[in-house]
């Protein structure tokens, strides 16, 4: 995941086995091929996740703690490389975080933490989107040589603040017009109002 997460997925296996201290025919040998070892980094990445949601209460956010441990560092860099890959792999990503979303969207709702949405899916799926299109776009001019940690350390520092603003107070002062308008705009075009 190291090796993925700093190379990108197109690093080469033998990277990988010499950064795992292994031969690639052990590695072939355990995951089968390297599509096999990145489904299982994939898997390793979502089960660090779920373990950090679980381990926080609805008014935490699982962000804080990623920032605060280095070790977690592969983990937002191995993500940020699966989307910026692309295809099969990115859809799977952003649906995982996206189905993770809307359960702790769905904890924090019940905890009172959060407003209730209309429609909680398509609101987990925007959070998930534009957080993950953000930091992406954070790595891709990031200044040569900075760190992985240093580059989110920096997004979080310049995103928190006008982020919170926005979900603490919004945005519009029309008294929610905006929003009413294109409710009744949608009605009956499958989206929910």
């Amino acid at each position: 995941m190291r090796v993925y997460g700093s190379q990108g997925l197109g690093a080469s296996l033998e990277d990988v086995a010499a950064d795992a201290d292994v031969t690639t025919e052990e590695i072939l040998a355990e995951f089968g091929s390297v599509e096999g070892l990145q489904s299982a980094c994939t898997s390793y990445v979502f089960e660090v996740v779920e373990e950090t949601h679980g381990s926080l209460n609805p008014q935490d956010d699982m962000f804080k703690h990623l920032v605060t441990a280095d070790e977690y560092e592969p983990v937002v860099r191995y993500l940020v490389m699966c989307l910026r890959a692309g295809g099969d792999l990115a859809r799977h990503v952003i649906e995982q975080m996206t189905a993770d979303a809307e359960q702790n969207l769905a904890r924090q709702a019940q905890h009172g933490v959060v407003v209730e949405s209309a429609d909680p899916k398509a609101r987990a799926r925007y959070l998930t989107l534009s957080q993950a299109g953000a930091l992406v776009m954070e790595f891709a001019i990031a200044e040569p040589g900075a760190t992985s940690m240093e580059v989110w350390q920096n997004h979080v520092a310049t995103t928190t603040l006008p982020a919170l603003e926005l979900y603490s107070h919004g945005m519009l002062t029309d008294g929610g017009a905006m929003l009413e308008e294109y409710k009744k705009s949608v009605v009956g075009q499958g989206a929910t109002p």
